[in-house]
């Protein structure tokens, strides 16, 4: 029917998208509520650079999260801040191809066949970025 969009710092919730929805841009069967993704999502991302917490999480840059702007602005400060792990949609669109483009972005495509190895190569990647995590509680 819909999708949510959860900032998990606040825990605030809101829609993203909603076949019910009556108003916002139009992705396949659902329209975007824009309010509630910049609101929630936005916001959210930007609260996190603006703390300098230790990871971004962002799940995930789609044909839903693109049709806003200023998502889209904020998801490029929050490479900058070079503190993120997200997904990103196998999708053509020209703020993909950008990300794809930058040398600061490692990308894992993830498959069922390999999603053990890359989740081991994520969890060393913490490990050896992020003291704070120390092995076994991951």
């Amino acid at each position: 029917m819909g999708f949510e969009i959860v900032d998990m710092m606040t825990g605030e919730r809101g829609i993203l998208a909603h076949i019910n929805q009556k108003e916002g841009p139009k992705v396949a069967s659902y329209r975007v509520k824009l309010e509630d993704l910049n609101r929630i999502g936005v916001l959210g991302i930007k609260r996190s650079i603006e703390k300098n917490v230790a990871l971004i999480i962002i799940d995930e840059i789609g044909k839903m999260e693109l049709v806003s702007e200023e998502f889209q602005e904020t998801v490029w400060d929050a490479l900058n801040y070079q503190k993120v792990l997200g997904t990103i949609g196998q999708i053509t669109h020209p703020f993909v191809t950008k990300v794809y483009q930058r040398n600061d972005v490692r990308v894992f495509n993830l498959t069922i066949q390999n999603r053990e190895l890359i989740f081991n190569d994520l969890k060393r990647l913490f490990f050896e970025s992020f003291n704070e995590f120390p092995p076994g509680k991951f």
